[in-house]
């Protein structure tokens, strides 16, 4: 019974699998657990092996493309910058891994 209701209370959006970082986190609590009763696979790369999680290694070059090329000329310029990457890459992109949805829908 818990199974079915973890899958029912997912949102239609959320991953069917998560790469966390294989470092130890400042947090006292792992997402890990929730994500495994929420049916998400955890794979793990090699630490010091990024070429493992291409993707995510992708978002960066992006966000760092879009974010700081130009870099803002104070850090409230530069927060604007991530703020409206964070829009556009959540509500506006489409994604191929939700069949060209948004995030954010």
């Amino acid at each position: 019974m818990g199974e079915l209701k973890s899958a029912a209370c997912r949102p239609a959006c959320a991953p069917t699998m998560a790469f966390p970082s294989p470092r130890p986190t400042l947090c006292s609590t792992s997402p890990s657990s929730r994500w495994l009763r929420l049916g998400i696979t955890i794979e793990r790369i090699q630490p010091g092996h990024p070429q493992q999680n291409g993707r995510h290694e992708r978002m960066h070059l992006t966000l760092k493309t879009e974010t700081t090329r130009p870099a803002g000329l104070n850090s409230l310029q530069q927060q604007t910058k991530f703020d409206d990457f964070l829009e556009e890459f959540n509500h506006e992109r489409p994604h191929q891994a939700l069949d060209m949805n948004q995030l954010g829908r």
